[in-house]
């Protein structure tokens, strides 16, 4: 699925095929601390301080990975956004979401 833009700065996406990875702010490891799904996601950084953490995206239909976020910014896109289109949608990760980005790397 190609990235479209909006003018919220979002990019609508499959929320299949996006993959997330938890990083230390400011870590120069090579290594996430987590990989996962949305959901297995939000369950990782539930259990962490989000004040040291940031979230970065990785479109796994094209390859590319979108600039970090802080992990209290993208908990918040989850409950709020994509949690409430899953719901509606029965919990199928065949849906569209829009993510909190416009820059892709």
């Amino acid at each position: 699925m190609r990235a479209e833009q909006e003018n919220t700065g979002s990019i609508k996406k499959e929320l299949k095929s996006l993959r997330f990875s938890v990083w230390k702010k400011g870590s120069s490891t090579e290594h996430s601390q987590f990989f996962g799904n949305a959901l297995d996601t939000s369950k990782y950084l539930a259990l962490h301080d989000l004040a040291e953490l940031e979230v970065s995206a990785i479109d796994l239909n094209i390859m590319h990975s979108m600039k970090p976020m802080p992990a209290r910014k993208w908990l918040n896109w989850y409950f709020k956004i994509a949690l409430a289109i899953l719901e509606e949608q029965n919990f199928s990760e065949h849906v569209t979401v829009p993510y909190p980005t416009s820059t892709v790397a």
